[in-house]
């Protein structure tokens, strides 16, 4: 060192200690005070290298060592820091051999301090390099976008906004905006919605970024969580891997060193490193990289395996080759295969294996190395270079080389394995985002694909909307579970549906929707009336057999539409009038069904003022109930409607419940109710009654029984002239505040009646409800079920279990005298063909023209 090692010494005077670098593993220095002829019985102070020397100088330090050792010559010279001030100090060991022994055992020198020399001194070349370290592009923690990039980004949000009911962006470590799914979106508010959850995805344990989910449903929120949860720390690792790569290619003065001393191998690492980065499949980098590396080294044989689930067991991901080699794979690979190999990888990152032959599988190679993959504290398998030519040795250089490498594999694989999970998670996603979780059948979204594609093609067809109508009676009385297990009995029958390409679709909760491809109107109304003739007899499932109701639309196009939406419209809103019209039937779309759902705003508009208006414009209007000799009306049922408008009083009483208006309504129904009770009793029958309607909401909020009262005391109607209907739904799905509610008008002295009786099984229990005077079936649970000896056993019961407990039984909707061969035994008869309902005057006319007369027609 010359005049330079002087000038040290004398600066660095008492700021010198003697070091001892003994060659072994974990690289120990003795590191003494003594100095010049100190205390020599003083004791040595021993330490690791890892104990004193600043992590980051720390590597090129050992490597420096390492190459002395192996070249078994030469002198260390060598800067670094030292803790815990973090001083710069020189290092000047010479390498020492004792007699006799050929390699040499430690190096022996002195560590000086030069701090003040290195801070006094610009054009140093080691304070240079330390510079020019840190000044690098990577030595800053890049930006989260740099990491992965935005297309990436936004490609892995696109599963959690399938269904437009979830909002996502990832945010930046200061909370900047990065991206969302659609890349033209350059900004994201998250308060804007009623839930918001942010996942944090790290990178060394710091928060490099915040994937934020958004909506204003929470159900969405909490469907979409545990998604969000796997796919946050999907990018987490995906981002780790990348900075752990950057850091190799920055950081690594391994990799520096062996760039200047190779041109070759610069060459490849260049290769290498191109090929990471810009390669997007992983599995292609792993592939080139590992042909790279095999092709360079001219090696036999390159096996990238990773770990399996199985304990000791590893997986084939990769096999590389020569071309021209004529090998044969191991496949999985056990640690019965490489005994020697799997022992010294529990002990050491990478293991050569010096030249000593083995034998495997029937084929020799006369050396190897093998290297665990490893990256943020997992294992992700392991990779073995083999050698089979024994005059092929590999120097050490080359050795470090292929250990860079196995660093790069290890964070390939990682990504592989990452990539696949995603993969995975994304194939879920995409099931779920076009098929129902609970029928397996596809959903609106995959209708939406299908019917758009079916257009573009121009081939006719028609699109069948059905909707099941005692699902929740159903639900409640069953369960969900089995209700599902029924209606995938549905779906399985249509599918199956010989003769016709029928594919079932989930619509929404109760609606269903079939495509017929290259169907007609004709062959789609011999489809409707299959499908509504299976509908009139039982579904079995679980030993028991039970009725679904169903309404059925039937849209042809592109007659009723040119795009999806028009014709599943189509579709849907004849389903719902073909519900109107009764249980299982159909109906084809016609352009007058959308008049009433485009003055449905109107109509709301209409009813909100006449709430406001002392009910002005809105009017009662009552329908006679006959006893069943058909020749008088011993009562009615109030029904409203507009003045002006023929609606159906049904819709109007629905439209007046979704407004929040219901319970103004029918207070206002209850008292002309009562008082043309009065009215007929005075002129025509003291024993007439009046029936009216009640809704959900009256029921469950208790408001019908002060309703009740206040009708009764103000028209001074007797509490036994008034009965009050309750929809069997309702009763079932709110059975213990409804039957409260019940007992407590029950005590009012007022009739109640079950409106539209649907399950057999309601039916029998209802009965014998001590509340019930009447109820209500439509003449379809006659009608329907005549064939059917079980179904016609079942509803002889009923009738003499209704006579049993004293409960009368009324039958609706009877249109012709043809049906009432069906109902023997009832006590009331009620429909059009007695009469439809008519105003006050017209009430009291029709009155008068049926007192002691036959049967009334309308």
């Amino acid at each position: 060192m010359g005049d330079i090692e002087c000038f040290f010494r004398v600066l660095s005077r008492n700021k010198c200690v003697i070091a001892r670098i003994d060659f072994k593993k974990n690289l120990p220095v003795t590191v003494s005070e003594r100095f010049g002829g100190g205390d020599k019985d003083k004791k040595d102070v021993t330490a690791n290298l890892e104990e004193i020397v600043l992590p980051e100088d720390l590597p090129a330090l050992i490597r420096s060592i390492d190459e002395i050792f192996a070249n078994g010559s030469g002198s260390l010279f060598a800067h670094c820091r030292l803790l815990p001030e973090n001083k710069w100090h020189l290092i000047c060991c010479g390498l020492y051999k004792e007699k006799g022994l050929r390699k040499p055992v430690y190096l022996f020198g002195n560590i000086i301090d030069v701090s003040e020399y290195l801070e006094s001194i610009e054009n140093d070349p080691a304070l240079q390099e330390f510079k020019k370290k840190n000044s690098d592009k990577f030595t800053e923690p890049a930006g989260f976008a740099e990491i992965l990039d935005r297309g990436y980004l936004s490609n892995i949000q696109e599963p959690l906004t399938v269904d437009g009911k979830l909002y996502s962006a990832i945010f930046d470590a200061n909370g900047d905006f990065i991206c969302s799914a659609d890349l033209s979106q350059t900004e994201f508010d998250a308060k804007k919605y009623a839930r918001a959850l942010n996942a944090d995805i790290r990178v060394n344990h710091s928060v490099y970024a915040t994937w934020t989910i958004a909506s204003d449903d929470a159900g969405v929120i909490e469907k979409y969580s545990a998604t969000h949860a796997i796919l946050s720390e999907t990018l987490s690792k995906m981002a780790n891997a990348y900075v752990m790569l950057f850091n190799e290619m920055v950081n690594s003065e391994r990799a520096n060193k062996l760039l200047s001393e190779n041109v070759e191998q610069q060459i490849l690492l260049n290769s290498v490193y191109n090929t990471v980065l810009n390669e997007k499949n992983s599995m292609e980098t792993m592939r080139s990289v590992v042909k790279l590396t095999g092709e360079y080294m001219k090696l036999d044989r390159i096996v990238v395996y990773e770990d399996f689930p199985l304990e000791e067991l590893y997986k084939l991901r990769y096999e590389w080759v020569p071309r021209e080699a004529d090998y044969i794979g191991l496949g999985e690979f056990s640690y019965s295969d490489y005994p020697k190999i799997m022992q010294e990888l529990r002990d050491y990152e990478t293991y050569y294996s010096n030249n000593i032959a083995h034998v495997v599988l029937g084929h020799t190679f006369t050396s190897y190395i093998a290297s665990n993959l490893t990256g943020d504290g997992v294992k992700y398998g392991i990779i073995i270079y083999e050698i089979i030519n024994p005059e092929h040795v590999l120097n050490h250089s080359e050795k470090r080389l292929l250990r860079s490498i196995s660093q790069i594999i290890a964070t390939v694989l990682m990504r592989c394995k990452d990539n696949e999970e995603l993969d995975k998670t994304n194939e879920r996603l995409r099931f779920l985002a076009f098929r129902d979780p609970v029928l397996g059948v596809k959903n609106k979204t995959a209708l939406n694909g299908d019917l758009s594609e079916e257009l573009e093609r121009g081939a006719p067809g028609v699109l069948v909307a059905f909707k099941i109508t005692n699902v929740k009676t159903l639900n409640h009385l069953m369960g969900h579970g089995y209700t599902d297990g029924l209606i995938i009995k549905v779906m399985e029958y249509i599918d199956g549906s010989d003769g016709f390409e029928a594919e079932p679709y989930r619509f929404s909760d109760n609606m269903f929707v079939v495509l017929l491809r290259n169907t007609d109107a004709a062959r789609a109304k011999d489809f409707c009336e299959k499908l509504t003739t299976r509908f009139r007899r039982p579904w079995r499932h679980e030993g028991s057999e039970h009725y679904f109701e169903i309404g059925a639309g039937v849209a042809p196009y592109p007659e009723t539409g040119i795009t999806a939406e028009e014709i599943y419209r189509a579709a849907t809103m004849a389903a719902y009038k073909a519900i109107e019209y009764g249980k299982n039937t159909y109906a084809f779309f016609a352009r007058e069904f959308e008049i009433p759902a485009e003055d449905d705003y109107k109509r709301a508009q209409t009813l909100r003022e006449a709430v406001e208006n002392g009910m002005k414009g809105l009017s009662a209007r009552f329908q006679p109930v006959f006893g069943a000799d058909g020749r008088r009306a011993l009562g009615c049922e109030t029904l409203i409607s507009m003045s002006d408008e023929n609606s159906p009083p049904a819709r109007l009483i629905r439209l007046a419940e979704s407004m929040g208006l219901d319970i103004a309504v029918d207070s206002w129904v209850l008292k002309q109710a009562c008082e043309f009770c009065k009215k007929m009793r005075k002129e025509f029958d003291p024993e007439f009654f009046v029936s009216v309607n009640t809704t959900k909401r009256e029921l469950t909020t208790k408001a019908i029984v002060a309703m009740v009262e206040r009708a009764l005391e103000e028209s001074g109607l007797p509490p036994s002239a008034l009965a009050v209907e309750v929809e069997e739904q309702i009763l079932i799905a709110h059975y213990e505040i409804v039957s409260s509610v019940l007992g407590a008008l029950k005590k009012v002295g007022v009739a109640i009646i079950i409106d539209n009786l649907g399950s057999h099984y309601a039916v029998s229990s209802l009965i014998k409800h001590s509340c019930v005077n009447y109820v209500k079936a439509d003449i379809t649970l006659f009608t329907t079920m005549y064939d059917d000896d079980f179904e016609r056993t079942v509803t002889d019961s009923l009738l003499k279990r209704a006579r049993d407990y004293g409960v009368s039984v009324c039958v609706k909707r009877i249109e012709n005298e043809e049906q009432l061969e069906f109902i023997d035994g009832v006590d009331f008869h009620q429909g059009y063909l007695y009469g439809k309902p008519m105003a006050d005057d017209d009430f009291t006319n029709f009155m008068s023209s049926c007192v002691n007369a036959e049967p009334a027609r309308a």
